[in-house]
């Protein structure tokens, strides 16, 4: 058991430093070479900050543990909301521009519908696989014609969120480091989290909603509450967004092509439900009266709290 510890906790801090060292050294690279910055951000920026939950639930799917993967998922984005959100809103309230409420939450709540109905209808399936890449392209043609056409109040990529520009070399010992790094360690933390799973009595699938998906938020919690602290709020509901989106979209591909499983029917009477439930209170929340929406110290006092109780029912 604790050498199954140590693999989670050895194998989390590698998947997040590699993910970072991966998007510094693409994005780098990529800037290099002449990509434009809004392709970047569209893309490696974007991808990046799901690439731990892409990559857990790519190499749990191959060891055939779909539980796990769509624990993870659907765990990440009530984490997401509940966990961040509620942090960053203890810290001081959260301002939501309107642009942000008006364009991308109400794509976040369609795209979370079709999603759960897509799994709902068809479990996990090659035609799931297929519905999921849709989805994650068309979200991506979404922000790129929101930016060509300037519908946005701001732009959805700000030049100083992305990572400095580093030497050619370094960028691409980064980028291979971060390759290679991030699926070893990946695989490493997924071996340990089933076998903690299976020395306790857990199932994976309850596994992946807490420890997988917790582990999995952490670089989208670090991100976020820096964000507040520098008072760039956009970026702290943006990024959630934005990790939700692709949570239920490009990181449901893989186990919608590698594991043909029937999924637990609590995903669907308990999880779904709170997930949906909370990305609506998010919406709701956030709505702008004015010129922009707030989440106040009390909306994340009451998120924190739902987060811990929620953690604490599916534990015991």
């Amino acid at each position: 058991m604790i050498y199954s510890v140590l693999q989670v906790v050895i194998g989390l801090v590698a998947i997040i430093i590699s993910a970072d060292r991966l998007v510094a050294g693409a994005s780098s690279l990529a800037r290099y070479f002449g990509v434009s910055t809004l392709l970047v951000g569209l893309t490696v920026i974007s991808l990046g900050t799901s690439s731990p939950e892409f990559v857990v639930t790519l190499m749990a799917s191959l060891h055939d543990n779909a539980g796990l993967a769509v624990g993870s998922a659907v765990g990440s984005n009530i984490a997401n909301i509940a966990l961040i959100v509620g942090a960053c809103a203890l810290i001081r309230p959260v301002l939501v521009d309107k642009a942000l409420i008006f364009e991308q939450l109400p794509a976040l709540i369609i795209l979370n519908i079709t999603a759960c109905l897509t799994l709902y209808l068809f479990s996990l399936s090659t035609l799931s696989g297929v519905i999921f890449s849709l989805m994650t392209l068309g979200y991506l043609l979404f922000l790129y014609l929101l930016s060509r056409r300037g519908l946005s109040q701001q732009p959805l990529i700000q030049t100083n969120d992305l990572p400095p520009v580093i030497n050619p070399r370094y960028a691409a010992i980064w980028l291979i480091f971060g390759l290679i790094v991030l699926p070893v360690s990946a695989d490493y933390f997924v071996l340990g989290a089933t076998n903690i799973a299976r020395g306790v009595g857990v199932s994976d699938f309850v596994i992946g909603l807490s420890m997988v998906a917790i582990g999995t938020s952490l670089p989208e919690l670090a991100a976020s509450i820096a964000a507040m602290y520098r008072k760039e709020d956009a970026m702290v509901i943006g990024n959630v967004v934005g990790s939700n989106i692709f949570n239920l979209t490009l990181v449901l591909v893989p186990p919608s092509f590698l594991s043909h499983q029937t999924l637990s029917s609590t995903l669907f009477t308990r999880d779904i439900p709170i997930m949906l439930g909370l990305t609506f209170i998010l919406m709701f929340s956030s709505y702008a009266r004015h010129k922009h929406g707030v989440i106040s110290r009390l909306e994340g006092s009451c998120l924190l709290f739902f987060f811990v109780s929620y953690l604490i029912f599916i534990l015991t």
